[in-house]
């Protein structure tokens, strides 16, 4: 990379409101609201950051933060660091010209500048997964809320409306709004106006069937970010018969039609089951043909329905094909469409499949940069912990970062050792993933053994 005119260059950040900036201990998190990348820098890049004011040249910062070590020391890494942050639009430079400046597309960290386990440390969650409802228009073979919502007093429109105010005050980055069908409350629009208006980014996932064009606009001038619908086959055939109502599929691709006219990005996610496995790549063909974002695939959890539709799952060997061949269908697709894994067993398949050798493709946030809210308003590390009995407390008793930093349940979550000195899980000890796994799914562990160091059952 070549820079012209460094002396005159003055470094300026950008004044830009699609950017959140919050401090942790390690240093700084800076969170884009369009591209909803997450940048982690230690407080060496943070001082870098703040220096960059507009007032001095990189050859003044550079010699400013580094006037006591020798010169040519930390240059190199530290023209990198800026490279980075002129591609993820953080700051600019006028007079300043760069060449290859897109070999650093993509970057989810600030490599040298990345901190390990941060997620570890985190002085409040950076993702809330809010169900405000349990109500649903559908009746889903899988569904893990089952007849809860008979059971919940919701929290009011004027109890979310305070919760989103400390929400913002804590600097959340983004609240995926849930249910249940979140359509089934007459203030969601209001919800994610206001959520908005704080400054955090709404998205929500949504069975997409109560979506005209009419409702896609409301949800877009509301704010709404960008929307997950699920659609479980290539078909009305497959797809009302896991939905368990006719017609859904039909509803369910104008609900996305919709939003993509209205502008709102959407990703289409799908739950592989033996009835609509060898429907995958179709339902990927059209999710290419619908133009959507993202393709995501799901797993069965074993809480509420989904303990007799996780029999119909498929097979771990079933699993491990369909592991491969999206493998191959992301070189293929580039940058047409994402796809997505919402699951810790998708291991590195091989070269082409994770960005860091031997380190797990998802790490769980539960409890360390996300938890839950359920509709009367508990909190969980993850939902999936809401369903095998796990709260940490009440919204309407407490506020959410004392629950975040005082619970001893989290604090056990976080301490977990995935080392082949510490695991439990025996079986794990000799796998060859070992290095490369993210563990399972804790919640289930935990819902079966009681213990958060056991094996996840449904292991490849």
């Amino acid at each position: 990379m070549t820079f012209y005119n460094t002396k005159l260059a003055k470094v300026n950040p950008i004044k830009d409101s699609n950017l959140l900036m919050r401090e942790e201990p390690f240093g700084i998190l800076i969170y884009n609201k369009i591209t909803k990348r997450k940048f982690f820098a230690n407080n060496v890049a943070k001082d870098i950051i703040n220096s960059c004011n507009g007032k001095r040249s990189i050859p003044e910062i550079f010699s400013t933060l580094y006037s006591n070590e020798a010169p040519n020391k930390n240059y190199e890494e530290f023209i990198n660091f800026l490279k980075r942050l002129i591609q993820a639009e953080i700051i600019h430079a006028k007079n300043l010209f760069c060449k290859e400046v897109e070999n650093y597309k993509n970057l989810n960290s600030f490599y040298p500048y990345n901190i390990p386990n941060i997620t570890l440390n985190l002085k409040t969650p950076l993702h809330i997964y809010w169900e405000l409802t349990y109500k649903c228009n559908l009746n889903c073979k899988h569904c893990y809320v089952k007849d809860r919502e008979l059971k919940t007093r919701e929290l009011s429109t004027r109890e979310c409306l305070k919760i989103i105010d400390e929400l913002a005050r804590l600097k959340i980055f983004e609240i995926t709004f849930s249910g249940g069908e979140p359509l089934m409350r007459n203030d969601l629009l209001g919800i994610i106006k206001y959520t908005t208006k704080k400054g955090i980014v709404a998205l929500i996932t949504t069975n997409g069937t109560l979506i005209d064009y009419n409702t896609a606009n409301k949800l877009k001038k509301a704010g709404l970010q960008a929307a997950q619908v699920s659609l479980d086959g290539f078909n009305a055939k497959t797809h009302d018969e896991f939905r368990g109502q006719s017609g859904s599929f039909e509803t369910t691709i104008n609900g996305i039609k919709n939003l993509i006219k209205a502008k709102i990005p959407v990703i289409i996610a799908t739950l592989p089951t033996k009835f609509n496995f060898f429907e995958i790549k179709k339902i990927l063909n059209l999710a290419k043909k619908l133009k959507v974002q993202g393709y995501r695939i799901l797993e069965c959890k074993s809480f509420g329905r989904g303990k007799e539709a996780i029999k119909n799952t498929i097979t771990p060997g079933g699993y491990k094909s369909l592991l491969n061949w999206i493998t191959i269908e992301r070189r293929k697709l580039k940058d047409e469409l994402f796809i997505l894994l919402s699951e810790s067993f998708a291991f590195k398949i091989n070269n082409q499949f994770s960005r860091i050798p031997n380190k797990p493709l998802i790490d769980c946030p539960a409890g360390r940069s996300m938890c839950s809210i359920s509709p009367d308003g508990f909190v969980s590390p993850c939902s999936y912990f809401a369903f095998a009995g796990i709260t940490i407390g009440s919204l309407r008793q407490r506020n959410l970062k004392e629950i975040w930093q005082k619970s001893s349940f989290l604090k056990k979550l976080r301490k977990i050792d995935f080392s082949k000195k510490k695991f439990n899980a025996k079986n794990c000890l000799k796998c060859k993933y070992f290095n490369r796994c993210g563990r399972g799914c804790r919640a289930i562990a935990y819902s079966l053994t009681n213990n958060l160091n056991e094996l996840d059952p449904r292991c490849l």
